[in-house]
């Protein structure tokens, strides 16, 4: 996206405007990669809920069964409620790793699995969209660790001495000084 934006004659300034506005806006461009990861994702959460919809409705069905006895009644109560306190464990578990992956991602990270064994996730808290304590690890991992990030080489484009200079260009200095004055 930065290099469209460059080839059209934005500067590096007005590229983080667009980039940022795009973030805080929710818009999103897709790559293969991360398409593939959403696919995931989405297999993960729906495998999950198919699960506790099975449990539930098999749970549902044996109480229809066993509705005799109450004690044994009040126990797969209780068994229920725990495997739905799991399942919305893993879930939970679920959303914060991907929000930190995403994270992650949007710093740049070479390997996230690298950087993640670096980092106190116990400090690190997601709090509905927001990802509390971990922008300050990372900023610190990226002024002790830069080579677990990936860096933008900026400047101009190196010639590959292939092509021959355009008519304009001039190709010593007393054709740039003609050219400059002119």
């Amino acid at each position: 996206m930065e290099e469209l934006l460059k080839k059209l004659g934005y500067t590096d300034e007005q590229i983080q405007k667009i980039i940022g506005g795009m973030k805080e806006n929710k818009i999103f461009t897709t790559t293969e990669e991360k398409i593939e990861e959403r696919y995931n994702k989405l297999k993960e959460q729906k495998a999950a809920l198919d699960e506790q919809i099975n449990t539930a409705n098999a749970t549902i069905e044996d109480l229809k069964k066993n509705n005799t006895d109450n004690n044994t009644l009040q126990t797969k109560v209780k068994e229920y409620e725990d495997k739905v306190s799991d399942y919305e464990k893993k879930i939970s578990d679920m959303q914060f790793n991907y929000a930190v992956d995403g994270a992650l991602k949007g710093a740049n990270v070479k390997n996230i699995k690298a950087v993640k064994a670096l980092l106190n996730m116990e400090n690190v808290k997601l709090d509905g969209e927001n990802i509390i304590g971990l922008s300050d690890q990372v900023e610190a991992l990226k002024k002790s660790d830069t080579y677990l990030f990936e860096t933008t080489v900026s400047g101009n484009e190196p010639r590959d001495g292939k092509n021959n200079p355009t008519p304009q260009e001039a190709t010593d200095l007393r054709s740039a000084l003609a050219q400059k004055y002119q």
